[in-house]
């Protein structure tokens, strides 16, 4: 290692050009070149990782030194070499590592180039980022075989040439690994000529022609397709190198006929003679649209995050919390983001309910990915109960297992109070109404009192008995809207038979008319049956069945068994004719006298019956 010179320098543009390149062509979070010696191992290039160095007990790297070949761990939790590192069990928690061995001339393996990323990656790199990453390690140390050439043609003349060799090698190893990436593209602006040469890949990437940009350039024809908002950031760039000798680097977007918007990142430097004069210019274009792309969806998702009026978190598998937006730290009380980073996810719950939570809530979310019901949030300075529809899912990381917790919880105080006042006002509501048909039948008793035909009084009554049931039911959803088997219980228990009644079907929502509708002709059909039909002996039966057919239509049928046998009736009254309006008071009626028992069929249309 001493003969490169090269431990605690500082960063070289070539070093963090191939971490750059390692990183984007696999698709992790962190690269490195690693350099292990006996107590540590220190870092040349990095991207993703803090550290400039850590100990010798907290390497990876070094394990790869002890193979052949590339070192891939798809999990470091679960290899015993690894799963006890402290970088694993701790910040920054790597959880997949790949890497190349560094090897001398003499196969003397001095560090690695790696790869990490925060999770496990089970099928870990294809065969074409492996390839690459091992030839960018050969690019790293044909880099430390320069530098140190380098070193000593500056200590000694004669190496010159030899140096210009190894630099030839460089570039065209570092071809092959461009080629092998395919985002990559390389450019020599020679200050001489005021020519910039391009290869292939800068060609494809700025849409040139690949002849053309190999015999040189001038800049307003490399620069064609750049957005015309991007040009003066770029040229000034330029001018800052050329005038200054600045290090160039800058972002800009290319808008290529016939193709989409494509970022480009471009690093450089200028490179000198002897004598100190400018002799050309030279670096790399990078394709950075995916990871433009990224960003500002990045953005544009932690905006509606922090905007929302929702409590949002995020916590890991032990229940520790990560983090909690602002909304979610007002409503709980919590006073910053490193206050919720202090708390699991039971401290936010009423303690009476946590050991429900624990025995129904997670484990639905470890069996089908998500949760949702109500729930009461714990204020923390107050101690405020506060209700909230509760939503979680688990996160899975590329695979299927769950990483983390998410939730989104709605704060559902005002809905409650809302609910609170409306109750109180639907039974007020309801008080008054029963007294109202009370009183019209109080009204309806002395007026018919004397009445000859006692049946027709009673019938009123009780079907304003029915209308009351019906009403009562209705109240029950705000006047908005009754379950089909609610009304039906609702207006049959008003006869005391139910051990004579068999009932089926899917619960269905009705609207206000069709409710009063369904309780008045419930009503007749049952006072039928008591006078003349199956319940006007102690054997018979009646079965009614309700269901939704093919065309959208609500179908009930009413079927009466082991009564006397029916009489179509001669004439039609008032109850006839309630049970010939049907469902919704428009039709929709069958009516049968088999011998066996009286049979109807009543239908409407869904959205009729659910009209409010």
């Amino acid at each position: 290692m001493d003969t490169y010179a090269i431990l605690d320098t500082p960063p070289e543009d070539a070093f963090e050009d191939i971490v750059h390149l390692a990183r984007e062509i696999c698709h992790t979070s962190t690269a490195l070149i690693s350099l292990v010696v006996d107590d540590r191992q220190w870092f040349k290039a990095r991207v993703g990782f803090d550290a400039c160095q850590t100990p010798i007990e907290q390497s990876v790297c070094s394990h790869a030194l002890e193979q052949t070949g590339l070192l891939i761990i798809p999990d470091l939790t679960l290899d015993p070499r690894t799963q006890l590192n402290s970088l694993v069990t701790g910040d920054p928690f790597i959880r997949f590592y790949a890497g190349a061995r560094l090897e001398t001339s003499d196969g003397v393996a001095i560090g690695t180039l790696c790869v990490l990323d925060n999770v496990p990656r089970p099928d870990g790199l294809t065969t074409h980022q492996a390839v690459t990453l091992e030839r960018l390690a050969r690019q790293v140390m044909t880099q430390m075989e320069l530098r140190r050439a380098i070193r000593e043609r500056d200590a000694a003349g004669e190496k010159y040439r030899a140096a210009n060799l190894r630099l030839e090698n460089a570039d065209e190893r570092l071809q092959i690994a461009l080629a092998a990436s395919g985002v990559v593209g390389l450019w020599d602006w020679i200050v001489e000529t005021d020519l910039l040469h391009g290869d292939a890949h800068f060609a494809r990437l700025y849409g040139l022609d690949p002849d053309l940009a190999a015999a040189g350039l001038t800049m307003e024809e490399y620069q064609e397709f750049v957005v015309a908002d991007d040009l003066g950031r770029l040229r000034e760039r330029i001018r800052d190198t050329f005038e200054n000798g600045a290090d160039f680097r800058v972002e800009y977007r290319l808008l290529i006929p016939g193709q989409a918007l494509r970022w480009v990142e471009c690093k450089g430097r200028m490179i000198y003679t002897r004598d100190g004069k400018a002799k050309r210019f030279s670096g790399s274009a990078i394709d950075i649209t995916a990871r433009k792309v990224s960003e500002k969806e990045t953005r544009r998702l932690a905006r509606i995050v922090e905007q929302s009026g929702d409590f949002i978190g995020v916590a890991r598998l032990d229940g520790s919390v990560e983090w909690v937006n602002e909304t979610g730290r007002d409503l709980v009380g919590l006073t910053d983001a490193s206050s919720a980073e202090r708390t699991s996810i039971r401290d936010y719950f009423d303690p009476a309910q946590w050991p429900e939570i624990a025995a129904t809530v997670l484990p639905a979310v470890d069996r089908d990915g998500h949760w949702r019901g109500e729930l009461t949030f714990r204020h923390f300075r107050t101690g405020e109960l506060i209700p909230v529809l509760y939503d979680i899912i688990g996160l899975r990381d590329g695979g299927e297992e769950v990483v983390a917790y998410a939730n989104i919880s709605r704060d559902m105080r005002d809905e409650k109070a809302a609910e609170a006042r409306q109750h109180i006002l639907n039974e007020e509501l309801s008080h008054r109404m029963k007294n109202t048909l009370a009183m019209v039948q109080a009204v309806a008793t002395q007026t018919l009192r004397g009445v000859t035909e006692k049946d027709a009084v009673e019938a009123f009554k009780k079907r304003l008995h029915a209308i009351a049931s019906a009403h009562h039911v209705l109240l029950q959803q705000n006047w908005s809207a009754a379950q089909f088997r609610q009304v039906v219980d609702a207006v049959l228990a008003n006869f005391e038979m139910g051990d004579r009644f068999s009932l089926s079907g899917e619960n269905i929502t009705l609207g206000p008319r069709a409710t009063l509708s369904l309780s008045l002709l419930l009503h007749e059909l049952a006072t039928n049956a008591l006078k003349y039909g199956a319940l006007s002996n102690e054997t018979g039966h009646v079965a009614l069945a309700w269901s939704i057919n093919t065309n959208g239509e609500l179908i009930l049928r009413w079927e009466e068994s082991g009564g006397p046998s029916p009489q179509q009736p001669d004439r039609r009254g008032f109850g006839s004719r309630l049970i010939s309006m049907g469902l919704t008071g428009t039709g929709g009626s069958e009516l049968h006298y088999p011998p066996e028992g009286f049979k109807a069929i009543f239908s409407a249309p869904l959205d009729q019956v659910q009209q409010h």
